[in-house]
């Protein structure tokens, strides 16, 4: 039982670098960084417009979308 778990853990602790290598090697970035700065300021506006949406939900005090 404990062999298990201690080699559960490994491979649990491998899975994030080893994942990362395999996009690295295929081209494509590991993370879900943004692509340039128009995927940035996409991401801003759509982050502002969810945050008016949570304040105007907050201030009418509906739970509701």
């Amino acid at each position: 039982m404990t062999t298990a778990i201690v080699i559960a853990a490994i491979v649990a602790s491998l899975a994030c670098p080893v994942h990362m290598l395999w996009q690295r090697r295929r081209g494509r970035a590991a993370s879900c960084a943004p692509a340039g700065p128009d995927a940035t300021k996409s991401i801003r506006t759509r982050q502002e417009q969810l945050a008016a949406r949570i304040e105007e939900l907050s201030r009418s005090g509906s739970g509701a979308a």
